[in-house]
């Protein structure tokens, strides 16, 4: 795969950083995951199945390897900086300053390998305001205004429930990583990159905060382009939004005015050309004020019909249209199907887990990797002999001192079950 060769450390925990290294791993990228004796990383015992194994933890570290010992202890940070040595990549996301405190802030790094890209992972950033304050998914979302906007006006703030902050932040947490790592190529230079989840909640809303940062430069706009929660549906395109169908709901974007226009084909598939010239209904402003009109006569066709002729009708008409899935359905579907979204993984407790992989698909590259998350320390001793040479007496001395942490119970200690 594209990042063979590529080795990196990993300190995070839950959600954005560790979201991140697990891209980096789909693209081949060697990640060795640290975690904290005894219990590991936090995610562990998230959304967990009756075999003790979190889904949170599965899905945001497949295919790295785990290691399981305490760098807070000078055996344990000795440890680290050997293996800091030989990694090209170093990512955290402890709160600003944390990192510092266990002598591992960038400075101190590149003192130990020169070209080493680091990336640090927070909510806030590592400088501003609230850099000194605790924080996660609900606080990047309220501070980069999408809670305020996602809801029916006047109505209580939703928080998006799919994790949106720390996987957007994951992202372009793995973009800038390889970029720099791209840049480090032509330069010889490593680099230090920081990310926060409230500036990529900016930077990801590609409708509001942008008008609102225009708006406060002095831009006139033309009408009234109120940055205000418009709930279900919104002005800027009209119709455009769910619906409610006889077994379930249905999606609907159409924009423009007159024949040929994806408005058109909306009232073709109604089989109410009228409606394309009808006054109430002739352009996207025209809808937004006779809106709640509009979704009746949408709704009382959706109705006549179960949801999936529905969608079938509208796609043949070549409308922007689907139906709305359920998680579940979702995992189900023939586009993930078809798409190979979703794969089977094999797992010592669990035995065969669906998961789902990489969205990329590279045709000179090859079919992006996806294997397991690794048990809690699965890999250490593998990896202190294979990669730092370690003989078995030293590795026996660190486990006897408290510094490796013991290995879940399922493997047998220094195995490398890939």
């Amino acid at each position: 795969m594209v990042l063979d060769g590529v080795v990196v450390l990993d300190i995070t925990q839950a959600g954005a950083g560790a979201f991140a290294t697990r891209l980096l791993a789909d693209l081949g990228a060697l990640v060795l995951k640290i975690e904290l004796p005894p219990a590991g990383d936090l995610s562990r015992i998230m959304f967990a199945t009756q075999t003790g194994d979190g889904i949170l933890f599965e899905n945001n570290n497949a295919g790295k390897r785990g290691l399981c010992f305490d760098y807070r202890q000078p055996a344990g940070k000795e440890l680290l900086v050997e293996l800091l040595a030989k990694s090209d990549v170093f990512i955290e996301n402890f709160s600003a300053g944390t990192v510092a405190r266990y002598g591992l802030d960038y400075p101190t790094i590149v003192g130990i390998r020169p070209d080493v890209v680091m990336c640090s992972v927070s909510t806030f950033g590592q400088t501003g305001p609230w850099r000194q304050h605790v924080g996660a998914e609900p606080s990047a979302q309220a501070l980069a205004g999408m809670a305020y906007m996602n809801r029916e006006p006047g109505e209580r703030p939703i928080l998006v429930s799919s994790a949106i902050a720390d996987s957007a932040t994951a992202v372009h947490a793995a973009l800038a990583v390889v970029a720099a790592l791209y840049r480090r190529t032509l330069t010889g230079e490593g680099d230090y990159v920081e990310l926060s989840q409230v500036d990529t909640m900016m930077s990801m809303d590609l409708l509001n905060v942008p008008r609102a940062a225009a708006r406060a430069s002095g831009v006139p706009f033309v009408g009234d382009d109120a940055i205000e929660p418009t709930g279900v549906h919104q002005p800027v395109t009209t119709p455009f939004g769910t619906f409610r169908a006889a077994d379930g709901f249905v999606t609907i974007e159409t924009w423009g005015a007159g024949p040929g226009s994806h408005w058109s084909r909306l009232c073709q598939a109604l089989v109410r050309p009228d409606l394309v010239d009808d006054d109430r209904f002739r352009t996207d402003a025209d809808r937004w004020a006779h809106l709640n009109e509009l979704v009746l006569i949408i709704e009382s066709w959706l109705r006549t019909r179960p949801r999936a002729e529905s969608v079938e009708i509208l796609l043949r008409h070549r409308v922007i249209a689907a139906p709305v899935l359920s998680p579940a359905e979702a995992v189900a579907s023939d586009i993930a199907a078809a798409r190979n979204v979703v794969r089977e993984v094999a797992h010592p407790r669990m035995g065969s887990i669906k998961m789902i992989a990489s969205p990329a698909k590279f045709q000179r590259a090859g079919e992006t990797l996806l294997s397991r998350a690794p048990l809690l320390g699965e890999h250490t001793a593998w990896v202190l002999r294979e990669i730092l040479g370690y003989d078995e007496g030293r590795i026996a001395s660190l486990i006897t001192s408290g510094v490796l942490g013991r290995p879940d119970p399922a493997v047998s200690f220094g195995g490398d079950a890939r």
